[in-house]
């Protein structure tokens, strides 16, 4: 690997995390404008958000979130940012 790039070598690439094709953009920018943030449900492909809860809840990420904050009673990744579905409405 000497004079390489270590990224461009690798036998697997990373699958990807995708955004919901179904998401309304229009829709989500007209919300926004009108309350300056947004709470947006099923942002990611399921099984994508999936993967990153998982990610986030793994011994890397949680030892490098330990590390970091100095507080090492952190026990999970809260994800609800990644996978919320909201409660469907009458």
């Amino acid at each position: 690997m000497a004079g390489g790039d270590a990224h461009t070598e690798s036998a697997t690439e990373p699958e990807a995390i995708a955004l919901n094709p179904a998401l309304d953009r229009a829709g989500l920018a007209a919300a926004f404008a009108r309350a300056g943030r947004l709470h947006i449900p099923d942002l990611l492909v399921a099984e994508h958000a999936d993967r990153l809860h998982a990610f986030l809840n793994g011994r890397d990420f949680l030892d490098f979130a330990r590390a970091v904050t100095g507080l090492d009673d952190i026990a999970f990744a809260d994800s609800q940012a990644t996978r919320y579905a909201a409660p469907a409405t009458c």
